[in-house]
């Protein structure tokens, strides 16, 4: 063996110097695999259709009555003459219901500030209804 004791040394040093780099590298890439930002960020459509496949498999699925059972309850009203009208469906109206309802009062409060600010331009320009009080404002020629 032709190693002397400072080649070793310096082999050493090396050795522990590439070791120290890998090691950060390793921690960085750990850090980037469990960072969801990342992968959100370069991933959207996937990430969209992860959520979408956890979300269809956490919700519960809807209860249906059993139809042997509904069958009894329909016969048992039958028998003693109970006339029940079916429940309107909770969604009647559906989407475009809940888009009215949810957009009619934003629409309501902007037609209502554009009439006072109408007004208060009205009222600014010297178009003030007369209350008899004598102004130093112009008061306009309306005829009444």
């Amino acid at each position: 063996m032709s190693d002397s004791a400072d080649d070793i040394v310096k082999r050493m040093q090396h050795l522990r110097r590439q070791v120290s780099h890998d090691v950060k590298g390793i921690v960085q890439s750990a850090k980037t695999l469990t960072d969801w930002r990342y992968h959100v960020r370069h991933h959207p459509w996937m990430c969209a259709g992860l959520a979408l496949g956890v979300g269809y498999f956490l919700v519960p699925r809807r209860q249906k009555l059993q139809t042997s059972e509904a069958r009894e309850l329909a016969e048992l009203l039958k028998k003693y003459k109970v006339h029940v009208n079916p429940p309107q469906s909770a969604n009647a109206g559906g989407l475009l219901r809940a888009l009215i309802g949810v957009a009619a009062p934003a629409i309501a409060r902007t037609a209502m500030n554009i009439a006072q600010n109408r007004f208060a331009a009205m009222n600014s320009a010297g178009f003030a209804p007369d209350t008899g009080e004598d102004s130093s404002r112009p008061q306009s020629h309306v005829p009444r």
